[in-house]
């Protein structure tokens, strides 16, 4: 399962302006107008939003 809490504190460290969940993808991060994943959350998946 996707821990959103560890998600949303790395957003805040990496001052990021949106978080983006999409299946089959890592978390990504706006940061500087650019989308970067977060390497240490892996892949999104529907067992993983439960």
């Amino acid at each position: 399962m996707i821990n959103i809490d560890k998600v949303l504190e790395i957003a805040k460290q990496r001052d990021a302006s949106d978080v983006h969940l999409i299946y089959g993808l890592k978390p990504m991060l706006r940061i500087a107008r650019e989308l970067v994943p977060i390497e240490e959350i892996q892949e999104l998946t529907r067992r993983r939003f439960k």
